[in-house]
């Protein structure tokens, strides 16, 4: 009788330990996706003439049309080895890609930087990104 007893505890003590220990379903945290816009996009090696930003279109948190910024450079400017930076995705819930910080090649190309959310990378945001020199100066002489 005794042994029934405690196999009776025991078994009550195992069950109570399992119960405690089930661990909730972890619910995903909701991506705003309106924090993944560039607040800025600059350049470290020049200084930008112009630049025109147009941000992703949402719509129900899904980008439904990619961003784009087209920046203008001084003439003379390096193309092929620019670093972009923003200042707002310094140590946050998103990645940039490519990388910001990083040199890049802009020279006759466009590259798109994905914005995604590190918990739900299908979450994410683009931006088509021009990087082209300024206009000549007309000849004054002419």
């Amino acid at each position: 009788m005794l042994h029934a007893k405690w196999r009776w505890i025991l078994s009550c003590f195992l069950f109570a330990v399992l119960i405690a220990c089930k661990k909730d379903p972890v619910t995903p945290a909701t991506v705003d996706l309106s924090q993944a816009i560039l607040e800025n996009f600059q350049l470290e090696e020049t200084t930008i003439v112009g630049i025109t930003v147009t941000h992703p279109v949402l719509s129900n948190g899904v980008e439904t049309s990619p961003g784009e910024i087209r920046v203008t450079v001084p003439r003379g400017t390096a193309l092929a080895s620019l670093t972009p930076k923003a200042s707002n995705f310094t140590d946050n819930n998103f990645t940039v890609t490519p990388q910001l910080g990083r040199p890049q090649n802009f020279h006759n190309r466009v590259l798109i930087y994905t914005i995604a959310a590190k918990q739900q990378a299908a979450k994410q945001v683009r931006y088509a990104v021009t990087i082209t020199e300024a206009a000549a100066d007309p000849d004054p002489q002419a």
